[in-house]
């Protein structure tokens, strides 16, 4: 028989015979995630226009019915992940993320990353993928969309563009989904000038030196012998695959020419012409339009503009060598700024990058920064340094080639 001592000892040995208390509950989360393919995104399509109206879509690309436009151009079926989160509480749309998956396939080995509809196609028409958020609740969203990416853990890195308005993409958005190693890493900015045009429909007010650009534009054309006109040329006109036409030889004259900073031809291959008669044929807000410069029936300058809900877009231009001292583009530019104020639309936007041309219209530029989350596993990280070290060495011949000016072929161009 033990005594008080004893079993004292004996007490404070003997396991505890106590019941733990469940765990709690997970919270369930306010925003649920769906995935949805090419084949089923017809019952995404009226929400995802919906808030494509409510988000005040920036890119004109963002528009759904242009993003599967392109999808249907450029992506293999069964790639596509069009990504869409709702209030789980209400179902309300709040994102939409499409994306697409690239496999780069090497002797033994896959890699895998997920890009946004609009990206890797080079050269481009518009440059700026882009991801519809309700503004409103912008942070949770995509750390749902982070979430999902956790869970699928079929890829090796995502790229994202976000606009100026959607903040920056925060690492713990991955650390709390449980993606510990992940890293993320701000790949570029993209920046955009922007006109901002007065609500009272008035033209925009101009600096001297584009006032003066554009009187001498107009006393050159007007000596030239001939007829000389401008037009305007939308889908559904007869004159619209003469126009495109026009608008390709223009634009490739313009990229061989002599004398003048050089730029790639994005017209040549085929992609981004049948890009622009997707377009036009489809019912996206998007709508390309062609302006152009004609004399005695033939088009010698042209440009191209894509109106997006409250923007007009200018995109690529061309002219011929002979045209060039006419300043043409720049007069057609001013055109399609004051079909945008005929139209009603709040600002003018040019393609991206920042140079002296831009800036004469106008100092207000606006940003836009993709971002990379790069996985957990060892080989993802080994491979993103690759591509992160031959992206360098890209970019660098890229800036080394837009810095050259062409010679001037013997003989003038």
């Amino acid at each position: 028989m033990l005594d008080q001592s004893q079993a004292g000892c004996a007490a404070r040995r003997a396991p505890l015979l106590t019941t733990r208390p469940p765990a709690p509950a997970r919270p369930p989360s306010a925003y649920a995630v769906e995935v949805h393919t090419r084949r089923d995104v017809d019952a995404l399509l009226p929400g995802w226009r919906d808030l494509h109206r409510r988000a005040g879509a920036w890119s004109p690309f963002s528009d759904p019915d242009a993003q599967l436009a392109w999808c249907d151009l450029f992506v293999p079926a069964g790639r596509e992940r069009i990504v869409a989160v709702r209030r789980t509480a209400t179902g309300d749309l709040v994102a939409v993320v499409p994306l697409f998956e690239v496999a780069v396939r090497a002797p033994g080995l896959t890699v895998r990353t997920l890009q946004a509809f609009g990206a890797l196609h080079e050269p481009l028409l518009h440059e700026l993928p882009e991801v519809l958020v309700d503004p409103a609740c912008a942070r949770p969203a995509l750390a749902a969309v982070v979430g999902w990416l956790a869970r699928s853990r079929d890829w090796d890195w995502v790229e994202l563009p976000l606009r100026q308005d959607q903040g920056w993409f925060e690492s713990r958005w991955a650390t709390d989904a449980g993606l510990h190693g992940a890293i993320v890493v701000h790949k570029d900015v993209v920046p955009t000038v922007v006109l901002p045009l007065p609500s009272s429909g008035e033209p925009p007010a101009l600096k001297r030196n584009l006032r003066e650009s554009l009187r001498r534009s107009r006393n050159r054309i007007d000596r030239l012998p001939g007829e000389c006109t401008l037009d305007r040329v939308d889908p559904g006109d007869p004159r619209w695959e003469q126009a495109l036409d026009d608008l390709r030889r223009l634009h490739a004259a313009r990229a061989r020419m002599g004398g003048v900073v050089a730029h790639d031809d994005v017209f040549a291959g085929t992609s981004q012409t049948a890009l622009l008669q997707a377009l036009a044929g489809s019912g996206a807000r998007t709508r390309p339009r062609i302006h152009r410069l004609v004399h005695d029936g033939t088009a010698v300058a042209a440009l191209l503009t894509l109106d997006a809900v409250d923007r007009t877009w200018l995109a690529v231009s061309g002219v011929t060598p002979a045209h060039w001292a006419l300043g043409a583009v720049t007069l057609l530019q001013w055109e399609a700024v004051q079909e945008a104020v005929r139209a009603g639309r709040r600002a003018v936007c040019f393609p991206t990058g920042v140079d002296t041309a831009k800036l004469r219209w106008s100092e207000d530029v606006r940003l836009s920064h993709v971002f990379v989350l790069v996985g957990p596993r060892r080989r993802s990280r080994l491979w993103f340094r690759a591509y992160w070290l031959a992206r360098g060495l890209q970019s660098i011949r890229s800036h080394e080639r837009r810095a050259a000016v062409r010679p001037v072929p013997q003989g003038g161009a």
